[in-house]
């Protein structure tokens, strides 16, 4: 085990593009970072220039007491996962298995013991003598991984080794992952755009966007302290609403909202005439007495457990990336924004009724107009 730390590191290709800037940042030994980010913003470079695969443009890369930055991806000591397994077709399950153990000239005896340990502790003992092609992708995944941990590297790189599998099988691999760290104890770097895969493996999470680190926090901390609207509005499935809202006379109003400022909002203000307000969807209840607004139900997905409504707000859509409904706001209602409540199974809510909704304000998120950085400590 190692810590892994990352210096002021930049990537900028031939033809100008600069995918990672500036980050700084500390894995500890034995921590499961995973860094998250929609797709194209660089954490999957990030990972690459971790393991020697891209150069390093300016910056420094640590791996333990140790400067990798130049060093070749055989001498970091690190093991890398990838999304599509990079298994030998060829193959038995334990020549995978043990092929680095071999070519590092490993004794056969040793290997063997290795093998046998990583094959019963992944549950592969059985397929030991299969070829990757007569496997499930749930079972490749898992030779993937023990090909790592075989090699009991001092950290292991894993760029998105889950994106391949059907949603029931990712579940129930992220909990074995959760397990092996466990287990292992291993500095892992782990790479994903499922912001939900994120929050349940990572005990720290790295968000990225643009090539920029935005926030490195707890994956609770995360969700209830966002350091800014595109952190806000990243973490949380469904996605919080924002808005700009104009604050006069005790009151945020933005499109048919009008919502009283709390002393501490009016505090965080500090005499500012607009800002963006952030209201994840639980933020909603159907009926009360207070701080209710009417809205006009343009979609609903009944989800079993939960329901999840959808309606217009007439306030223009923040500039910030979220979830597929950002794409699909046109279609969903003729202007503006459109906001997601998360109400109970029992709610039996139809396309176009009229819905009375109560706002908790005290679930008010609040981030500065012209930042987009949060106004609330």
């Amino acid at each position: 085990m190692a810590p892994i730390v990352l210096e002021d590191v930049t990537k900028v290709y031939p033809d100008g593009t600069t995918a990672v800037r500036g980050i700084d940042l500390t894995v500890n030994s034995g921590e499961f970072m995973v860094l998250v980010g929609p797709s194209g913003c660089g954490k999957s470079t990030l990972l690459r220039m971790i393991a020697g695969l891209e150069e390093t443009t300016s910056g420094r890369i640590l791996i333990g007491d140790a400067d990798v930055t130049s060093a070749a991806p055989r001498d970091r000591d690190v093991a890398m996962v990838f999304q599509n397994y990079a298994l030998y077709p060829h193959m038995s399950v334990r020549d995978n298995l043990g092929f680095s153990l071999k070519v590092g000239r490993t004794p056969k005896a040793e290997m063997r013991k290795r093998v046998d340990d990583v094959a019963t502790m992944l549950g592969l003992n059985e397929y030991l003598d299969r070829k990757p092609g007569q496997l499930s992708g749930g079972q490749r995944q898992r030779v993937a991984m023990g090909r790592a941990i075989v090699r009991e590297p001092t950290a292991y790189l894993m760029d998105e080794p889950l994106s391949n599998l059907d949603a029931k099988l990712r579940v129930s691999m992220r909990a074995e992952l959760t397990n092996l760290h466990k287990r292992l104890g291993v500095t892992t770097v782990y790479v994903t755009h499922d912001q939900v895969e994120a929050m349940t493996l990572g005990q720290r999470v790295a968000v990225i966007e643009d090539g920029t680190l935005q926030q490195v926090a707890h994956p609770q901390e995360l969700y209830r302290r966002p350091a800014n609207v595109f952190v806000a509005t990243f973490i949380g499935s469904p996605s919080m609403n924002v808005a700009q809202a104009a604050v006069a006379d005790g009151m945020f109003t933005f499109g048919q909202f009008a919502l009283p400022i709390t002393d501490t909002q009016q505090a965080a203000l500090k005499g500012r005439e607009s800002a963006i307000v952030g209201l994840r969807p639980e933020a909603f209840n159907v009926g009360g007495a207070e701080h209710t607004v009417e809205v006009e139900v343009a979609a609903v997905e009944n989800l079993g457990t939960e329901s999840h409504i959808f309606f217009g707000v007439d306030a223009p859509p923040i500039g910030v990336a979220t979830h597929h409904l950002a794409e699909d706001a046109p279609s969903i209602v003729d202007a503006g924004s459109v906001f997601i409540a998360r109400l109970g199974p029992d709610e039996l809510v139809a396309v176009g009724q009229t819905l009375t909704l109560s706002v908790d304000t005290r679930k008010v998120y609040l981030f500065d107009a012209a930042t987009g950085e949060t106004l609330l400590s």
